[in-house]
């Protein structure tokens, strides 16, 4: 599947859950290495990196993935295949947010990269 209808998938997809996102263009005034779409799902930022089933992220894709990631947010490179743990992810965010316990500031970043080792990686788990 090619990144652009893809793309097209997912953003229909979040419209029909009532997420914000907004689609990047990769223009001169933008940051480059900005993630194809930047969403906001129950509190939580999420930049989507999109990828056709034979593209590669680049390494300042990868480095602006960590730096949302760093900040508390979710950063993700996701491929046609993705898409039904893709679902999942957004779900859960979408039901959980943040996920706090008690105010722990220190598990905004915990949760969040606890659900990607559980819906995200699972597959390679076996």
């Amino acid at each position: 599947m090619g990144e652009k209808v893809f793309e097209n998938k997912v953003k229909q997809w979040l419209r029909e859950q009532g997420w914000y996102y907004l689609k990047t263009h990769g223009d001169g005034y933008q940051t480059k290495g900005t993630p194809d779409l930047l969403c906001c799902i129950n509190g939580v930022f999420v930049g989507l990196e999109l990828k056709s089933d034979k593209g590669r992220p680049t390494p300042l894709q990868i480095k602006r993935l960590d730096e949302i990631e760093k900040a508390g947010g979710l950063g993700l490179v996701v491929y046609p295949k993705d898409f039904p743990k893709l679902q999942k992810v957004l779900a859960h965010v979408a039901d959980e947010g943040w996920g706090m316990n008690g105010g722990d500031v220190y598990c905004i970043d915990g949760h969040l990269r606890m659900i990607k080792e559980i819906f995200w990686n699972e597959e390679e788990k076996g």
